[in-house]
């Protein structure tokens, strides 16, 4: 959260760890060692209308003879509401293969992509194969690293490839439309006064309405940053996000928030991700507010109820796609280290002196939201299922 007139730009690309060919943000939750096996519980999954797919790391030897020989198979599932019970499932099949429970008659199965065609034809065609079909891949140890460097191009094109992954973004598109419409409604900051004497104008309403504090009620308190959520105004807490100081804060916020949220939006759901957003915001106008003004503490450490902006949540965004990857092997979007550089070496830049006006608790707080969110997150999800 950067203060009035006040901005800075970092772009922030999230990368993609390699996934079967025509897919989205698949999940990786398992491997086997022979494909039978793979086979077997996929086709599994398929009878409990699971989409599921599998792949093999080594090329069909059919192609390249010396490829022949053992191979790691993959089991990817293409929706994230089935991840739990995938691998709840996969542990069940690890513990007893001969189980009945896995026994399936693959000739009576239709894929879940198939089963919601309303073309008969392309349901008989699908029907009549295994529906575990595998995708066989063959990238070489190169093609893996390239494909898992920092690009701004590929993710997009995963990311938007297959309909059923949730394509739209609302909460990311509301956010950044509120954001542009408040900020030009309040002057950016400055609102201006009314042409009547003794009345508040409409920018002046709005920025009071939602500021963090109302300026009056905060100086009739003797300086009590949260005299105005006390009186149980609580949209204070999320609203300062949608204030900026100038055009610049506003474009640079949203651009993070655009790439970030969007990408994350469409992998997490929107109602996750507005936790995660909501988390982060609050998170960062807490510290912001909270933090004494200790002398031994930096003058640009030192907390404030009137800082606004939308970057201690993109801070949170940052956080959440920073940790989740280090604690969860198989999540399938990463950042670049370069730029977890740039983004910490910004944040610690902005507590320097010569850098004015910003809300570096707001920042703070807001990573360490998203951090949390990404720690708790992962450890309620299912223990990970190992090969």
């Amino acid at each position: 959260m950067l203060g009035p007139r006040f901005s800075t730009v970092i772009g922030l690309f999230p990368d993609v760890i390699p996934c079967p060919p025509d897919s989205d943000l698949m999940r990786r939750i398992g491997t086997f060692s022979d494909e039978p096996s793979a086979r077997q519980f996929a086709d599994y999954l398929a009878s409990e209308s699971i989409d599921a797919t599998i792949d093999s790391d080594s090329a069909d030897p059919a192609d390249d003879p010396s490829a022949a020989g053992p191979s790691v198979w993959h089991l990817w599932i293409r929706h994230e509401n089935d991840v739990a019970r995938s691998k709840e499932a996969l542990t069940a099949f690890r513990a007893n293969p001969e189980s009945a429970q896995f026994k399936v008659d693959v000739q009576q199965l239709v894929s879940p992509v198939a089963a919601n065609s309303s073309a008969a034809k392309q349901t008989a065609d699908v029907a009549a194969e295994p529906a575990s079909t595998a995708r066989k891949l063959a990238p070489s140890a190169s093609q893996i690293a390239a494909d898992t460097q920092f690009r701004t191009d590929s993710a997009d094109d995963i990311l938007l490839a297959d309909e059923v992954r949730q394509q739209r973004t609302p909460v990311t598109i509301a956010i950044i439309v509120l954001s542009v419409i408040i900020s030009f409604t309040t002057n950016f900051g400055s609102p201006r006064g009314s042409a009547k004497p003794g009345e508040l104008s409409l920018e002046q309403r709005v920025y009071r309405e939602l500021s963090f504090v109302d300026r009056d009620s905060f100086d009739q308190s003797g300086g009590n940053p949260f005299t105005s959520i006390v009186d149980g105004q609580v949209w204070r807490w999320v609203t300062p996000m949608f204030l900026h100081g100038d055009e610049f804060h506003l474009a640079f916020n949203m651009l993070g928030l655009f790439f970030l949220g969007s990408t994350l939006e469409r992998l997490q759901g929107s109602f996750r991700f507005l936790i995660l957003v909501l988390v982060s915001q609050v998170a960062g106008m807490l510290l912001q507010v909270s933090i004494p003004p200790y002398e031994w503490l930096p003058a640009t450490l030192h907390g404030s109820p009137f800082a606004i902006g939308a970057s201690g949540a993109v801070y949170g965004l940052f956080g959440f796609l920073w940790i989740r990857p280090l604690i969860d092997r198989d999540y399938p979007i990463h950042l670049d280290p370069i730029v977890v550089v740039m983004m910490l070496g910004f944040l610690v830049a902005c507590m320097m002196s010569w850098v004015p006006n910003v809300a570096n608790g707001a920042h703070l707080g807001g990573l360490l939201g998203g951090v949390v969110v990404a720690v708790v997150g992962y450890i309620l999800s299912p223990i990970q299922a190992k090969p």
